[in-house]
């Protein structure tokens, strides 16, 4: 099946993170495709196959990565297809040309089905990133159509550049995942060690209570040169009331002890 293009294709949008320039405005296309015939055949091939995990609706932090990768194929996918366009005359390579790039916008739009808020910030802000990468890819070569052959030539020395600044913010964006992984499973085994500790401390105030009837107790041990006073309060555990008894049973053996090992010398010496 062939069709005429439509003019809907130049105003395709996409819900892509709300906060992206990919919501901003219709993505371009050249001027070659605005009178192009659109060959649902091609069309049909898919140039850009959506991650599985769009189709099955259940797209999550493990696809993060992968989402990323199908963006940044898909900006260099944009790139190509409109740097040759105007290579060709209107007929069957042109027409093929412009399905796969509405093919490739067509299944960008397809991504407002994905769930992207309940992702880890880092893995948002990775995705943000690439999806502007993409609009930017796009609108630049739109942009270059109206350039003069010298000014193209000059503006595509460039390219190798921003080629390179997209790898390294990949890479960082990559980074910053890692980093976001490690802190939340350390928070989440702080949480549960601390659920570990409250639940323990509870257990050990309601043993602490039954075992004193829910009263504080006071150990004073009182030697020869000094008075310790030893005070369990209500709300202090079974260790703590274990520490007190081992405290007033030190001070009375060291006191015993001492007594035991003195000898009054013999009247008169």
């Amino acid at each position: 099946m062939r069709f005429k293009y439509l003019p809907a294709f130049s105003v395709v949008a996409i819900g892509l993170l709300s906060t992206t320039v990919l919501a901003a405005s219709p993505f371009p296309v050249p001027s070659q495709c605005k009178t192009a015939t659109l060959d649902q055949a091609t069309l049909d091939r898919d140039p850009l196959p959506l991650p599985a995990c769009v189709g099955d609706g259940n797209c999550g932090n493990a696809n993060a990565g992968e989402l990323t990768d199908w963006l940044d194929e898909g900006s260099k996918k944009i790139g190509a297809t409109f740097e040759v366009v105007p290579n060709y005359y209107p007929g069957k390579t042109q027409n093929e040309l412009c399905t796969v790039l509405y093919a490739v916008y067509q299944n960008i739009h397809k991504l407002k089905t994905v769930d992207f808020a309940a992702m880890t910030p880092a893995r948002q802000e990775m995705l943000a990133e690439a999806a502007q990468h993409l609009r930017a890819t796009a609108d630049l070569w739109h942009a270059r159509e109206s350039m003069s052959a010298g000014a193209l030539s000059m503006d595509k020395r460039g390219d190798r550049k921003r080629y390179s600044n997209r790898r390294e913010a990949r890479m960082a964006a990559e980074k910053r995942v890692v980093e976001e992984d490690k802190a939340m499973a350390s928070a989440k085994a702080e949480a549960a060690r601390l659920d570990v500790a409250r639940a323990a401390a509870a257990f050990d105030g309601k043993l602490a209570a039954y075992l004193t009837g829910g009263m504080p107790q006071r150990f004073i041990i009182e030697g020869r040169k000094y008075r310790a006073n030893f005070e369990l309060s209500t709300g202090e555990g079974f260790a703590d009331l274990m520490t007190l008894a081992v405290a007033l049973w030190h001070e009375k053996r060291a006191e015993a002890l001492g007594a035991a090992s003195f000898t009054a010398s013999a009247k008169g010496e």
